[in-house]
């Protein structure tokens, strides 16, 4: 399935949030924490 990624700049988020089968799954980076599955709406 494709998968697509948008990273926004530190200063407005700071997690990189991938959009997989309209879920937003937010990719951890170094130092932290790991939201997975996290919804909108």
């Amino acid at each position: 399935m494709p998968e697509m990624f948008i990273t926004s700049p530190p200063e407005e988020m700071f997690f990189d949030i991938g959009y997989i089968d309209g879920i937003i799954h937010v990719l951890a980076q170094p130092g932290k924490p790991v939201l997975d599955g996290a919804r909108v709406g």
